[in-house]
C-alpha cells in the first residue's frame, strides 16, 4: 500500500514537471514571436531614416578625416607618442635597482640573483664555480674592457644544456691542441 502511495506521488511530480516545462515552452515561443515583431517594427520605422543617417555620417567621417589627416595634427600626435615613450622609459629606468644604466652589468646581476634563488630552493648547497678552469673571452666596447667568464659548473645549471657543454669541450680541446703544436 505504501509503495502505491510513493508511486502515485512520483507520477504526480512527473506530471507537474511536464506541465511546468510545457508552460515554459509556450512562454518562450510567445517571447520569440514578440522579438520578431519588434525587429520588423524597428526595420520599418528606420527604413525611412537610413538614407539621411548615412548621408550625415558620411559627411561627418569626411570632415573628421580631413581634420585628423592635417599635417599639423599628425605632427602633434607623433610628438605626443614620442614624449609618452620617453616618460615611460624614464619611469622604468628609475625603478632599476642598479641605476648605472649598463645593460651588461644589469644582466650579470640579474643572472646571479636567479642562480642564487634557484640554488636556495635546492635542499643541498652547491659549491661555487671554480674559476681556475674558467674560460674568459674579452668583449670590447665602452671605456673599459669587460670579460665574460664561463665555467663548466655554471653551465650545469644552464638551460641551454648539453649543446653548450659540448661546444665548450670542443673549444677547450682545440685550445689544448693549439698549445701542444707550438
Amino acid at each position: 500500500m505504501e509503495s502505491e502511495l510513493v508511486f502515485d506521488n512520483v507520477k504526480f511530480e512527473k506530471a507537474k514537471a511536464i506541465a511546468r516545462f510545457n508552460r515554459f515552452r509556450k512562454i518562450t515561443k510567445i517571447w520569440q514571436i514578440f522579438e520578431v515583431f519588434l525587429v520588423f517594427a524597428l526595420v520599418s520605422w528606420s527604413s525611412t531614416r537610413v538614407p539621411a543617417v548615412l548621408k550625415f555620417s558620411g559627411h561627418f567621417v569626411l570632415e573628421m578625416s580631413s581634420y585628423l589627416l592635417n599635417h599639423h595634427v599628425v605632427f602633434v600626435i607623433g610628438n605626443v607618442i614620442i614624449i609618452l615613450l620617453f616618460v615611460l622609459c624614464r619611469q622604468n629606468d628609475s625603478v632599476n635597482v642598479t641605476g648605472t644604466g649598463d645593460f651588461y652589468d644589469d644582466y650579470v646581476k640579474h643572472s646571479e640573483a636567479g642562480k642564487r634563488n634557484s640554488s636556495a630552493s635546492v635542499s643541498e648547497p652547491t659549491a661555487p664555480p671554480v674559476m681556475a678552469e674558467a674560460a674568459a673571452a674579452e668583449v670590447g666596447g665602452g671605456d673599459e674592457e669587460k670579460q665574460i667568464i664561463v665555467s663548466p659548473e655554471s653551465m650545469e645549471h644552464d638551460e641551454v644544456g648539453d649543446g653548450y657543454r659540448k661546444c665548450f669541450q670542443a673549444d677547450k680541446e682545440i685550445s689544448e691542441d693549439a698549445i701542444g703544436e707550438t
